[in-house]
């Protein structure tokens, strides 16, 4: 897709401007995708009929039971939470894959629209339509750990801004 609008759209070559680096063009690509993609990002990874917030209470639900439990129930309830714990793990792999596959999409849509090849750019001589899928997939791969940089800055922010005794739901 990113090859056939870069075809269709002819934009000039991208050359940074005086001063910016080749990589600023690819993190702010990378850091609009992961935001564009963040609001969607609960839908992701669906496993056996249920999303990561009813599998993550489900979780916490057998455990608090598995807790409870008497020495006859014990096994059943621990089994029954490690199954909950399973699940939970798929659907954040599952979610990981597919935010992965529809930031790599994005990213190579927008590489092709605007003419954007890392390879090029580092002196490599490929065809426009590798560079424009490895430009992609490099900025793709690193929409995670932007999210996850962005999630530990404002949690940092956040226990910074609260003193140690107040509890906050967030």
């Amino acid at each position: 897709m990113g090859w056939l609008l870069w075809k269709q759209l002819d934009p000039k070559a991208f050359a940074p401007a005086v001063g910016f680096s080749v990589l600023a063009p690819l993190y702010i690509l990378a850091q609009g995708i992961e935001r564009f993609i963040e609001p969607f990002s609960k839908y992701f990874g669906a496993s056996e009929g249920s999303n990561k917030e009813k599998a993550e209470e489900a979780r916490n639900d057998a455990f608090a039971a598995m807790s409870k439990a008497t020495d006859t129930t014990q096994q059943d309830k621990a089994q029954a939470a490690a199954e909950a714990q399973a699940l939970v793990n798929r659907i954040r792999s599952n979610s990981t894959v597919f935010a992965w596959g529809v930031a790599s999409f994005l990213a190579m849509v927008a590489c092709g629209s605007f003419g954007i090849f890392l390879l090029a750019a580092c002196g490599f001589d490929v065809p426009a339509f590798w560079d424009i899928a490895l430009t992609g997939l490099a900025i793709g791969s690193g929409t995670k750990p932007l999210h996850d940089l962005i999630g530990n800055i404002q949690k940092a922010r956040n226990e910074k801004a609260d003193p140690p005794q107040v509890v906050t739901t967030e």
